[in-house]
């Protein structure tokens, strides 16, 4: 166990003697001050980030260590990063439906013929409900549909499941909307959703050291799971990584640089690098927010929900976010079209209850300009 005060400064230490020198009005050294203290606020062994200005212009921080007494945290370290899963899993449902394969508004039972769900109401659900969390399907999976999506489609039993609501009619998040949408990929890929990711979007988007699954990832470069208690001491929990015969939504790791390049395709409208991933028009289709109320605790006042992403107006502008914590590790990444900036943030413990460091890291910088081109703190002209 890590008491929190020697281990925090223990770690910026680290961290400061492994970044480069940011000038003092350079807006990314108040960056850094705001990374700096939402580790302390999440009592995290390490953070990373990761800021696109401009669309192109990058910056990048490491600050702690994946474990206690192990290396120091860079921008290639792999955390677990649930907060980019539902994103990914929208584009390559729109890279299905740009090649024909599939619609947004088809039926998933149409999509996932042997499925069979107790409510009838069911029948009404579309691609496009799972992926905005309007299908009305509860959040927890059922026993026996955890170890691999496409057993979904071969007979798991789900006549005990009944909806929240008539599809369309409200929103509720759900796990098992997404591991439905999932044994879509699987289907249509005709091979394990893991394996049909990296084979495709993952090598499109050049995502080099992304994977789903605890079994691909190389132990020494991951960052390992913490958990700080009520008295500040931070606790390694290597028994949240979810064993590797087993699927979890959410069980997606990644670094920095890959869910960069995640950010900076939307951007880019749609292109990784030289390659057009979906088209200019698909990508306003994944972030075009829809006339859903969402009014679910937790959420900011004003949030909207899109296909992949959550929208909040901010100042005029749209900031499409995705964020998560849990099981040790917490996550956002988020973009701005408007103001051409993306921000991603990765830290070994997981965000506390009625507390968000890393959303509350993310706002502050936006508000005060950190991430304009030709801005400076607070906004003003450098």
């Amino acid at each position: 166990m890590i008491k929190r005060r020697t281990f925090i400064a223990t770690a910026t230490a680290t961290a400061w003697a492994a970044l480069p020198v940011v000038a003092k009005d350079d807006p990314m050294f108040r960056v850094r001050a705001l990374a700096e203290q939402a580790q302390r606020d999440l009592a995290a062994p390490g953070l990373v980030y990761g800021v696109v200005r401009g669309g192109g212009m990058v910056s990048k921080g490491a600050l702690g260590v994946l474990r206690q007494g192990g290396a120091a945290a860079t921008d290639q370290t792999v955390f677990r990063a649930a907060a980019a899963y539902r994103p990914l899993l929208a584009m390559a449902i729109a890279s299905h439906v740009e090649q024909g394969r599939l619609s947004f508004d088809q039926p998933i039972a149409d999509l996932l013929p042997g499925l069979r769900v107790g409510d009838p109401r069911f029948v009404g659900a579309t691609v496009d409900h799972l992926l905005t969390h309007r299908s009305g399907l509860p959040d927890d999976v059922p026993p026996g549909a955890g170890s691999s999506p496409v057993k979904l489609d071969l007979g798991v039993d789900l006549s005990g499941v009944w909806l929240q609501f008539v599809p369309g009619d409200g929103f509720a998040p759900s796990r098992l909307g997404l591991l439905l949408l999932t044994a879509v990929i699987e289907t249509l890929d005709a091979a394990p959703f893991a394996a049909a990711m990296r084979g495709g979007l993952f090598s499109r988007l050049d995502l080099r050291r992304s994977t789903f699954g605890i079994d691909t990832v190389d132990p020494t470069g991951l960052a390992a799971p913490h958990v700080a208690d009520g008295v500040g001491v931070t606790r390694p929990r290597a028994d949240l990584l979810i064993a590797p015969d087993r699927f979890a939504v959410g069980d997606l790791f990644s670094c920095t640089d890959d869910l960069l390049g995640l950010v900076q395709t939307h951007l880019s409208e749609g292109r990784s690098g030289r390659r057009g991933m979906v088209s200019s028009a698909m990508v306003r289709t994944l972030t075009a927010p829809l006339s859903v109320k969402i009014g679910v605790p937790g959420y900011p006042a004003g949030l909207q929900v899109a296909r992949g992403w959550f929208v909040l107006p901010r100042a005029g502008r749209r900031i499409l976010a995705h964020g998560s914590g849990g099981g040790g590790y917490s996550s956002l990444c988020l973009f701005c079209p408007e103001g051409r900036f993306g921000l991603v943030v990765l830290a070994n413990a997981q965000t506390k209850p009625r507390s968000d460091p890393l959303r509350s890291f993310a706002l502050t910088a936006i508000d005060e300009g950190l991430f304009d081109v030709g801005r400076g703190p607070n906004g003003q002209a450098h």
